[in-house]
């Protein structure tokens, strides 16, 4: 599980493949910037306007069609783009800048709901693809993804990367903030000046901004069989901490984040752990199933979105969590509090957005659920997995 197994950089086609045992299987990021002859006009990732950098040139729409994707310590697929842009264009909110419609009338919400080519059906969906400017301008990697299977990430099958707007990052730190430089318990913060020297001699100025957006289109059959056990997801190589663990008494170790706790204390507080996990007569709550499917993360706003074809993902659910829900009714000398309280500083302050099966007989729609982990089980069992690839098979000559 070292590395990526299969970095796409182009306009390219993966069909008919296995792909699999990596850190990510594949990464979808973009054209490389600092390239020899690179059709771009800015090779500076960071840019302050869209007129910086030649979109058209840069875009990339791989494809992915028939191919089964497994076994990721992380992701079995990752999309972002390599373009961020800073706060200098006009928007006032300069760590994470909201998208300036043409001729900067206005900004561009970020997307939100799950949005089909058939729209009516998805009601309450915020989406920017059926906007030309926005296309032809923000979005940089386009990728589809047709008849194929992803099964057993180490986190969620797809993850969509935003930016870190946190405000350490502009070097913006106030001596008035009792939150960030008070010494709660076990927690050893830097005082404002130590803190405010630190950011500066490491160069931690204008480094948060907003990622350039992704696009996934998800078409024909696109199985996502992923249930694992809560306890058993690991996203240790997320963050890397400074001075040890928390075990260790390190300085930093409460930092270190833990995704299914995180999940798990969300829907603690929004009592829907019903909902968010399976289990059986012969399953503690505590080692319950859940669906890891795509999430949207990062810190910054995310204007990535993903595209279903019509209706046939009526079993997905959205959960919109942020960060600040960790520290939600937690002591002081906790570890959630710390995380709660001192990561979005670093990160941002926007929501992460996951999209996952859930553990109910009804979907969204009123109709049966098709993906519950038991039914999941049963086509893993019965080798129905690999169907959809199967009879699918791209004739690519």
């Amino acid at each position: 599980y070292a590395g990526t197994v299969l970095e796409l950089m182009s306009n390219c086609d993966v069909v008919n493949s296995r792909v699999r045992n990596g850190r990510t299987c594949i990464r979808a990021f973009g054209r490389d910037l600092y390239k020899e002859g690179t059709l771009s006009t800015s090779r500076t990732p960071i840019v302050s306007s869209v007129n910086e950098f030649n979109a058209a040139a840069e875009r990339i729409e791989p494809r992915i069609e028939s191919c089964i994707v497994t076994q990721a310590r992380e992701f079995l697929l990752k999309l972002g783009t390599n373009r961020a842009l800073d706060g200098t264009d006009g928007d006032k909110n300069t760590r994470s800048p909201a998208f300036a419609t043409e001729g900067k009338a206005g900004y561009f919400d970020v997307p939100k709901g799950l949005y089909s080519t058939n729209q009516t059906d998805f009601e309450n969906a915020k989406s920017n693809v059926n906007n030309d400017y926005f296309m032809k301008n923000y979005v940089l990697t386009d990728c589809t993804v047709k008849n194929s299977v992803f099964k057993d990430s180490g986190l969620f099958c797809v993850g969509i990367e935003s930016h870190f707007a946190g405000q350490l990052l502009e070097n913006n730190t106030n001596p008035d903030d009792t939150t960030l430089f008070s010494n709660n318990g076990k927690f050893i913060i830097y005082n404002p000046t130590q803190l405010k020297n630190f950011l500066t001699d490491e160069g931690w100025d204008n480094l948060a901004a907003t990622s350039f957006a992704s696009i996934l289109r998800l078409e024909g059959e696109v199985e996502l069989f992923d249930w694992s056990q809560k306890a058993g997801i690991d996203s240790s190589t997320l963050i890397e901490i400074a001075g040890g663990s928390i075990d260790d008494d390190g300085m930093f170790g409460f930092l270190k984040l833990e995704i299914n706790e995180m999940m798990d204390k969300a829907a603690k507080e929004r009592d829907i752990e019903e909902i968010f996990y399976y289990t059986s007569e012969d399953t503690e709550k505590e080692d319950g199933y859940v669906h890891g499917g795509i999430v949207f993360y990062g810190g910054g706003k995310n204007y990535s979105e993903v595209i279903f074809e019509n209706n046939n993902f009526d079993d997905l659910t959205e959960f919109l969590i942020n960060l600040n829900v960790l520290a939600v009714n937690e002591q002081q000398d906790s570890k959630l509090y710390g995380q709660g309280t001192y990561l979005p500083y670093a990160a941002g302050e926007e929501d992460f957005r996951f999209m996952m099966y859930h553990s109910k007989q009804y979907n969204r729609k009123g109709g049966v659920n098709k993906h519950t982990y038991i039914d999941q089980q049963h086509a893993v069992e019965q080798g129905k997995i690999e169907e959809c690839v199967i009879n699918n098979p791209v004739n690519y000559l």
